[in-house]
């Protein structure tokens, strides 16, 4: 599942948003490290677009880059407001059913993944929130960010999680779609 958070804008990553397209196009041209390994083990790659900024050209349902419907749907700073209006969460949540529903009969093994600029940073206020623990405590280098970078990525979780607090947000679900 690929996807670009608007959080992107606060600078927590090393790279701009529009690197999650090109991962993806790498992922259809084979380069990407799950696109060799699932060449080589002989397992089907199938990449889901729920929110890449620029659609990948010729999208592929039983390949990469299909685009779900979710991706159409706005999403937000979780900085500033909810990650996922509630409606863009559901249909996220959906399009993870959707992509089950389209496996092979039979298929025994489910192997699930994430790609987005910005996504370490979701996690860690995810993680955060969850653990009841300090943001500073799980915010990491994601893309290997550092110095003042990494400084505006513990803050930037820091604020989510103040915001959460203010809301009274504490429900697994909830904290999820706001962040």
């Amino acid at each position: 599942f690929a996807s670009e958070h608007p959080v992107t804008t606060h600078g927590v990553s090393a790279y701009p948003a529009a690197v999650t397209a090109a991962m993806v196009q790498n992922f259809a041209a084979g380069g990407a490290a799950a696109s060799v390994l699932c060449r080589n083990l002989g397992l089907p790659l199938r990449v889901v677009d729920v929110g890449v900024l620029e659609p990948i050209p010729g999208g592929d349902p039983d390949g990469v880059g299909m685009r779900d419907p979710a991706a159409a749907l706005p999403a937000g700073d979780l900085r500033k407001a909810e990650a996922m209006p509630v409606e863009t969460f559901r249909e996220a949540l959906a399009a993870g059913r959707r992509a089950v529903d389209r496996l092979a009969e039979g298929t025994r093994l489910l192997v699930l993944g994430e790609m987005g600029i910005g996504n370490t940073t979701a996690a860690s206020a995810v993680a955060a929130a969850l653990l009841h623990a300090p943001g500073e405590d799980l915010v990491g280098p994601g893309t290997g960010v550092g110095g003042d970078a990494l400084e505006k990525k513990r803050n930037v979780v820091a604020d989510a999680l103040i915001a959460l607090q203010n809301a009274g947000v504490s429900e697994p679900w909830e904290v999820l779609q706001r962040v």
